[in-house]
């Protein structure tokens, strides 16, 4: 197995974060939009709930790893 270095997997970490960001961002947009049902909007909120949640997991991983 290969080890990364710290520097490499911090920057990971935030680029995931990016990527969660730049979907809750689409599924707000989504939302807020008049093509989709109540259902499929209270399902993308659940996600955006989730993703929110992975977001502050990675960033306190991030920290963590600052220390």
């Amino acid at each position: 197995m290969k080890v990364r270095n710290l520097k490499d997997r911090i920057a990971d970490l935030e680029n995931q974060i990016d990527d969660y960001n730049e979907a809750i961002a689409l599924m707000d947009t989504c939302i807020k939009s008049t093509y989709f049902d109540d259902a499929q909007s209270l399902e993308m909120q659940k996600w955006i709930k989730m993703y929110e949640d992975n977001i502050q997991i990675l960033e306190t991983m991030i920290m963590e790893n600052k220390i």
